[in-house]
């Protein structure tokens, strides 16, 4: 079985989370309201490429775990570390985004 098929949850995680930092940050950074403003929505504004870094070290690491610790670390442990990632990012940019618009 190829590789691409064995790893194919930890593809479409990534490129959701990714697609999530960037939206929320170009969102953030598009707010008319945006001067200064709150310390969240400035970082996420300013360095919020760096957050892609998130699902790069998710994706490492559930490949390693993946391979090393098959005992215990399963796809099922993929997929939701997959979807907590994913909504931490969510709630996060939600955040930067609303403080940004009201602040």
């Amino acid at each position: 079985m190829p590789i691409v098929r064995d790893y194919a949850m930890q593809s479409i995680f990534a490129a959701a989370q990714s697609v999530v930092i960037v939206a929320g940050a170009l969102l953030t950074a598009a707010t008319p309201r945006m001067r200064g403003g709150p310390w969240l929505a400035v970082l996420v504004r300013d360095w919020g490429f760096l957050l892609l870094l998130i699902p790069a070290a998710w994706v490492l690491i559930t490949l390693w775990l993946e391979r090393h610790r098959s005992d215990w670390f399963t796809k099922r442990w993929t997929i939701l570390s997959g979807i907590l990632v994913l909504a931490a990012l969510v709630l996060l940019m939600v955040q930067a985004f609303t403080q940004a618009s009201l602040g």
